[in-house]
């Protein structure tokens, strides 16, 4: 199953996409942060460990759960 979400977080991505995955019994796929899109220097501090993009392993969740 495909499956495309994008959600919005205030600095807490990581934390929810970590809970989401123990939830549904999956892995994050994919997880890029801000540092790994442009030249860390260029971003404040606190930005840089933020997460740009994360993706679960959706292809065995199952359509009845």
């Amino acid at each position: 199953m495909k499956l495309d979400v994008f959600l919005s977080f205030n600095g807490q991505a990581e934390e929810a996409f970590r809970f989401y995955a123990d939830l549904f019994q999956t892995e994050i796929k994919g997880l890029v942060r801000a540092s790994d899109m442009m030249d860390p220097a260029d971003l404040p501090a606190a930005k840089r460990d933020k997460i740009a993009w994360v993706a679960l392993d959706t292809e065995k969740l199952d359509p009845e759960w």
